[in-house]
């Protein structure tokens, strides 16, 4: 057994499971599709993600307006560019902390792209 300060033995994995659910999972039907993103207890954080959506899985660019670029700078979405929520949880062992957050549509921010996705997760850090 370790002492209680011992330095860590080494660098943290980075193993993250990645699953997607798409419900219903039926040609040409609406489909709300659920991502979720898990690490390890102790793992090194998850800092950002990049998603593609697979050849076919398309989404209807113009059903929901997209959020101005600033204002997803901002946090600042208006409601109609919602497109879905997020829960984070953050922190090891069996009862991480939960913050929830809202997903948005909103303007590319790049050359090739055709829109992105905004993700709100409003929290505030305390210092000690």
């Amino acid at each position: 057994m370790a002492a209680p300060n011992a330095p860590c033995s080494g660098p943290r994995a980075f193993q993250p499971a990645v699953s997607l659910l798409a419900d219903p999972f039926t040609a040409a039907a609406d489909t709300s599709l659920t991502a979720t993103i898990t690490l390890p207890d102790r793992s090194d954080g998850l800092v950002g993600a990049d998603v593609s959506l697979p050849d076919g899985l398309l989404g209807v660019l113009n059903a929901v307006p997209m959020c101005g670029r600033d204002l997803a700078r901002a946090g600042a979405c208006p409601p109609e560019s919602q497109i879905g929520t997020v829960d984070v949880a953050v922190g090891n062992g069996a009862a991480p902390l939960h913050a929830p957050g809202k997903v948005y549509f909103s303007q590319p921010g790049g050359d090739g792209e055709l829109a992105r996705i905004t993700v709100v997760v409003p929290a505030k850090c305390r210092g000690s």
